[in-house]
Protein backbone atom coordinates (compact mmCIF):
# COMPACT_ATOMS: atom_id res chain seq x y z
CA UNK A 1 0.00 0.00 0.00
CA UNK A 2 2.86 2.24 0.83
CA UNK A 3 4.29 2.14 -2.93
CA UNK A 4 0.84 2.87 -4.38
CA UNK A 5 0.74 6.08 -2.39
CA UNK A 6 4.23 7.32 -3.46
CA UNK A 7 3.18 6.29 -7.05
CA UNK A 8 0.06 8.48 -6.54
CA UNK A 9 1.49 11.22 -5.13
CA UNK A 10 4.27 10.88 -7.80
CA UNK A 11 2.30 11.22 -10.76
CA UNK A 12 0.04 13.78 -9.11
CA UNK A 13 3.20 15.86 -8.37
CA UNK A 14 4.28 15.85 -11.97
CA UNK A 15 1.67 16.76 -13.63
CA UNK A 16 0.69 19.90 -11.27
CA UNK A 17 4.88 20.54 -11.93
CA UNK A 18 4.12 20.09 -15.88
CA UNK A 19 1.43 22.42 -15.43
CA UNK A 20 2.97 25.22 -13.37
CA UNK A 21 5.76 25.42 -16.00
CA UNK A 22 3.98 24.83 -18.77
CA UNK A 23 2.68 28.04 -17.80
CA UNK A 24 5.59 29.59 -16.70
CA UNK A 25 4.91 29.74 -12.97
CA UNK A 26 7.28 30.28 -10.33
CA UNK A 27 6.06 28.17 -7.37
CA UNK A 28 5.76 31.35 -5.61
CA UNK A 29 3.37 32.43 -8.74
CA UNK A 30 1.24 29.46 -8.29
CA UNK A 31 0.86 29.62 -4.07
CA UNK A 32 -0.26 32.77 -4.59
CA UNK A 33 -3.46 31.39 -7.17
CA UNK A 34 -3.84 29.31 -4.42
CA UNK A 35 -4.66 31.32 -1.88
CA UNK A 36 -6.44 33.85 -4.25
CA UNK A 37 -8.66 30.78 -4.24
CA UNK A 38 -8.94 29.35 -0.95
CA UNK A 39 -5.84 30.56 1.51
CA UNK A 40 -6.61 27.91 3.88
CA UNK A 41 -6.02 25.37 1.70
CA UNK A 42 -2.81 27.09 -0.03
CA UNK A 43 0.92 25.20 1.10
CA UNK A 44 4.04 26.32 1.60
CA UNK A 45 6.14 26.90 -1.04
CA UNK A 46 8.74 23.88 0.62
CA UNK A 47 5.36 22.02 0.97
CA UNK A 48 4.37 22.88 -2.91
CA UNK A 49 8.12 21.84 -3.68
CA UNK A 50 7.46 18.31 -1.87
CA UNK A 51 4.02 17.62 -3.82
CA UNK A 52 5.74 18.15 -6.93
CA UNK A 53 8.35 15.64 -6.33
CA UNK A 54 5.68 13.02 -5.39
CA UNK A 55 6.90 13.40 -1.55
CA UNK A 56 4.04 14.65 -0.18
CA UNK A 57 0.25 13.83 -1.63
CA UNK A 58 -1.52 17.44 -1.67
CA UNK A 59 -5.01 17.43 0.53
CA UNK A 60 -8.33 17.76 -1.23
CA UNK A 61 -8.89 21.28 -0.85
CA UNK A 62 -5.64 22.04 -2.82
CA UNK A 63 -6.76 20.05 -5.31
CA UNK A 64 -9.60 22.39 -5.80
CA UNK A 65 -7.36 25.03 -6.63
CA UNK A 66 -5.49 23.50 -8.82
CA UNK A 67 -8.26 22.11 -11.03
CA UNK A 68 -9.44 25.61 -10.98
CA UNK A 69 -6.38 27.26 -11.49
CA UNK A 70 -5.19 25.06 -14.50
CA UNK A 71 -8.81 24.05 -15.69
CA UNK A 72 -8.32 20.69 -14.91
CA UNK A 73 -11.11 18.07 -13.80
CA UNK A 74 -9.59 16.17 -11.14
CA UNK A 75 -9.71 12.49 -12.63
CA UNK A 76 -7.06 13.79 -15.06
CA UNK A 77 -4.70 14.10 -12.18
CA UNK A 78 -5.53 10.74 -11.32
CA UNK A 79 -4.61 9.17 -14.65
CA UNK A 80 -0.97 7.62 -14.55
CA UNK A 81 0.44 9.80 -17.93
CA UNK A 82 2.23 12.57 -17.06
CA UNK A 83 1.31 13.93 -20.52
CA UNK A 84 -1.99 12.92 -22.42
CA UNK A 85 -0.99 11.77 -26.21
CA UNK A 86 -2.48 14.75 -27.82
CA UNK A 87 -0.80 17.07 -25.74
CA UNK A 88 2.36 14.67 -26.76
CA UNK A 89 0.96 15.24 -30.13
CA UNK A 90 1.00 18.87 -29.98
CA UNK A 91 4.49 19.34 -28.65
CA UNK A 92 5.98 16.86 -31.17
CA UNK A 93 3.98 19.69 -34.03
CA UNK A 94 4.85 22.73 -32.17
CA UNK A 95 8.68 21.26 -31.80
CA UNK A 96 8.33 20.04 -35.38
CA UNK A 97 7.45 23.35 -36.81
CA UNK A 98 9.84 25.57 -34.64
CA UNK A 99 12.70 23.08 -35.86
CA UNK A 100 11.46 23.40 -39.88
CA UNK A 101 11.44 27.30 -39.11
CA UNK A 102 14.67 27.99 -37.84
CA UNK A 103 16.42 25.30 -40.45
CA UNK A 104 14.82 27.33 -43.01
CA UNK A 105 16.40 30.37 -41.49
CA UNK A 106 19.61 29.26 -40.95
CA UNK A 107 20.63 26.99 -43.52
CA UNK A 108 20.92 28.05 -47.47
CA UNK A 109 20.93 24.65 -49.06
CA UNK A 110 18.61 21.22 -48.46
CA UNK A 111 21.84 19.47 -48.30
CA UNK A 112 23.12 20.71 -45.15
CA UNK A 113 20.15 19.87 -43.24
CA UNK A 114 21.24 18.15 -39.68
CA UNK A 115 19.57 14.80 -39.09
CA UNK A 116 17.78 15.14 -35.94
CA UNK A 117 15.20 13.03 -34.59
CA UNK A 118 11.88 14.17 -32.66
CA UNK A 119 11.76 11.03 -30.10
CA UNK A 120 15.31 11.57 -28.39
CA UNK A 121 13.89 15.22 -27.11
CA UNK A 122 10.05 14.51 -26.43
Amino acid sequence: MKTSFYRKAHFIGAKIKYLRTLNKMTLEDLIVRCMQINSNSAPSISYLSLIENGKRNPSNDFMESICEIFQKNKSWFEDKNILPSNEKANLKNQFEFLLHSSILCHVSSMNDLPLLSIDNLV
